[in-house]
């Protein structure tokens, strides 16, 4: 059986409760969003990952450092499934806050820490989903990322079945996970996943300063995977994509998204005594999505992007939040 959209929603709330419990040093709620044999494996030192199983877990890196003003936060997640088991990949941040500047030139309190990304296993426990494996891997480890690189995405696209009048909760959950798909599919120079984001003449228009020109537009699955290729090359490293705080409306057939454009990068190198290793908020931006239903499958028929640096994104400022495409 399908995986639910309530099924959906509990799995990301366990990510959720998962990052709340280790941020604020609550071992046993920690322990409690894995299975009784549960394992956890975390890899931030090349060929040398630590791995703690049952009752072995509240000893694990992740509890034992559960300390600090630091916060993580899942920025999305693909996920897949049946009733009673499940798996997801998710792309994380962690932020950690130093305490009062040390000195004038310092005019930061808080930054980025680190980025990372979880691979899972779940099932099902007295009706409740939990780890049977949680596994983490640093952007900056270069064998964690260096195996991901051009490895096909093996979580399968939502099936939201077929159209209805409105948009359902599985709905909505399917456009969330296309949004963290794209991120991902890119991330992981999965080109062929990539333009499979896109229908068959779907399109992406680029705009960003640093090209010239101004913008990059590609359209149909050829030229998109070419487009894909091209911003790989002054992308390409340990960068996650993610669009957050996705506004939905529309109806089972097409929809409008307006979603935030959040793009880190961990240079895997300590800046400061107190900073374990250099990552940090690369670009903000804008997306402005239509997307349809092919198939049960949603899918982008046209991606806009605009980076906030950009001067007619000031001109948004002060009017209705509303979906209108941007011009050009």
């Amino acid at each position: 059986m399908a995986l639910s959209a309530l099924d959906f929603e509990e799995i990301k709330q366990l990510h959720a409760r998962y990052c709340h419990t280790l941020d604020f040093g609550d071992i046993d709620g920690l322990v409690s969003c894995f299975a009784p044999d549960g394992r956890f494996e975390i890899s931030l030192v090349p060929g040398h990952p630590a791995t703690r199983q049952g009752a072995d877990l509240p000893r694990s890196p992740a509890g034992v450092k559960a300390s600090g003003h630091g916060r993580h936060t899942t920025l999305g997640s693909i996920i897949d499934g049946d009733g009673d088991s499940a798996r997801s990949v998710s792309a994380v941040m962690m932020t950690c806050d130093f305490g009062p500047p040390a000195g004038k030139g310092e005019v930061t309190r808080s930054m980025v820490c680190a980025t990372g990304l979880y691979t899972d296993d779940m099932v099902k426990v007295g009706g409740r989903w939990v780890y049977a494996n949680r596994s983490f891997g640093g952007d900056e480890t270069p064998e964690v990322v260096d195996r991901r690189r051009q490895t096909p995405l093996d979580i399968a696209h939502v099936d939201a079945g077929d159209a209805r009048p409105g948009l359902s909760p599985l709905d909505h959950e399917a456009i969330r996970q296309l949004l963290a798909r794209y991120g991902f599919a890119l991330d992981f120079e999965d080109y062929d996943g990539f333009a499979g984001c896109f229908t068959d003449d779907g399109s992406i228009d680029a705009h960003n300063p640093s090209d010239a020109g101004g913008v990059s537009h590609a359209q149909g699955r050829d030229r998109l995977r070419h487009f894909a290729v091209s911003l790989r090359q002054e992308l390409r490293g340990h960068v996650r994509q993610a669009a957050i705080s996705p506004v939905i409306e529309g109806s089972g057939e097409r929809a409008q998204v307006s979603s935030y454009a959040f793009v880190t990068t961990d240079y895997g190198k300590a800046a400061q005594p107190r900073q374990r290793r250099k990552a940090e908020l690369w670009t903000t931006g804008i997306y402005r999505d239509e997307v349809v239903k092919v198939g049960g499958r949603w899918l982008f028929s046209k991606r806009t992007f605009r980076q906030d640096t950009l001067p007619d994104v000031g001109a948004l400022v002060g009017r209705p939040a509303g979906f209108q495409l941007f011009a050009g």
